[in-house]
């Protein structure tokens, strides 16, 4: 259930990328942005997956696990990504989800 949890949790917060807005004002002001914490969760999301990926034996769930690696994070970028169709990207997400469940 942990699993689980910090896995949407790492998902969804790299769904929601922020933006800065970079106008002739504030671009003079502007320090230096922080990366830090978007690179954490990026190791941290890598980790979490390779665990899940180690309890899965389906090859399709483990491309789409390498697909979020990847970056893809949309239904549509996820199924060109794995070459599927939008239904079975949610079938998948449902499975994954169950299987992180069990863990």
């Amino acid at each position: 259930m942990i699993l689980k949890n910090r896995l949407t949790d790492l998902l969804r917060s790299s769904a929601h990328k922020t933006t800065v807005s970079l106008d002739s004002e504030g671009f003079d002001r502007r320090q230096e942005p922080r990366v830090e914490p978007e690179f954490e969760k990026r190791i941290e999301l890598q980790s979490v997956i390779e665990k899940m990926k180690a309890r899965l034996t389906d090859e399709i769930e483990k491309k789409y696990l390498d697909a979020v690696l990847e970056g893809a994070r949309t239904r549509k970028e996820l199924a060109v990504h794995l070459g599927i169709a939008l239904e079975e990207v949610d079938n998948l997400q449902r499975r994954l989800k169950y299987k992180a469940e069990l863990a």
